[in-house]
């Protein structure tokens, strides 16, 4: 039998027609694999990958699809997560030209006030741009 354990977190989401409201994110971890998932208007939402930050942009991507934006750190343009944070839940908050510093670091589900909501690509390329700036 597989040994697993079983969290939840709370982020606020906005849907495209800019209402808000708290969602429970289900987190089940077992040893091979993290589990997230979400209900929502009767819809479950499940996604599945080997770390918390790669299954929380799963998550977040498929909810984006459907008009749905994640109010949380994880979900800004500039979270970023080292391969030392992999076995966690925190991410750094890059700065263009700015290496990550310890003050940088947040926990994927903490409250923030995005306006626009970007999809896993559109962070990737971001990150590329801050490795790029790091150079100059």
């Amino acid at each position: 039998m597989e040994e697993y354990v079983e969290n939840e977190n709370v982020v606020a989401i906005r849907f495209a027609d800019n209402i808000e409201f708290e969602l429970p994110i289900t987190i089940t971890d077992t040893v091979d694999v993290i589990t997230m998932s979400v209900l929502l208007d009767g819809h479950l939402y499940k996604v599945s990958a080997d770390d918390e930050f790669s299954a929380f942009q799963k998550l977040r991507d498929i909810l984006l699809d459907n008009g749905i934006g994640l109010k949380c750190c994880g979900a800004m343009i500039n979270a970023h997560q080292s391969g030392m944070m992999a076995n966690s839940d925190k991410v750094y908050l890059l700065t263009l030209g700015k290496p990550a510093l310890l003050k940088d670091v947040a926990t994927i589900y903490d409250y923030a006030d995005i306006q626009e909501f970007p999809n896993t690509l559109q962070r990737k390329r971001f990150v590329e741009e801050w490795f790029d700036s790091l150079e100059k």
